[in-house]
């Protein structure tokens, strides 16, 4: 007689490289086994060369969110959405907004939302290599955006 234990291990929902995040992020000082959200700030533009890592996809994703400026920017904003990619590197089905930071009005908060909406629309598609795209597709991403631009700039 054979007894047969199967176990379902869980797979993780969220992106958690930790080289993932410049240094400095909070993502460094993370304890073991707690998760660590990808986090997109306003950066520099597009390289437009192939996506091999997920520290170049979000390179990329940085490069092309521009967040909202004048009367409806806040510093500190930050909004989280969920997302998944095909393996040609466009976005599968529609992004998913789930947190914006509490205090936000609903103005700001559409704005913000429009802004991380047109950046990924101005993204995809991501050019993965077939590396990248056959291990992604379908994956599931939480991204945090986080609005850290200094006031004096705008």
């Amino acid at each position: 007689m054979f007894i047969v234990i199967l176990a379902a291990v869980p797979l993780p929902l969220v992106a958690q490289p930790q080289d993932a995040n410049p240094p400095g992020d909070s993502c460094a000082q993370v304890a073991p086994g707690q998760r660590c959200l990808p986090t997109i700030r306003p950066g520099d533009r597009r390289s437009g060369l192939p996506i091999n890592t997920l520290r170049e996809m979000f390179r990329e994703l940085s490069g092309c969110w521009q967040p909202p400026s004048g009367q409806l920017f806040r510093p500190g904003m930050e909004l989280t959405v969920r997302l998944s990619f095909r393996a040609d590197g466009t976005i599968f089905g529609e992004p998913r907004f789930t947190y914006y930071s509490a205090w936000a009005s609903p103005e700001v908060r559409k704005a913000y939302r429009e802004s991380v909406i047109e950046g990924l629309a101005g993204c995809a598609p991501l050019r993965f290599t077939p590396g990248m795209g056959g291990a992604n597709a379908g994956r599931i991403f939480l991204f945090r955006y986080i609005d850290e631009r200094n006031t004096q700039k705008i």
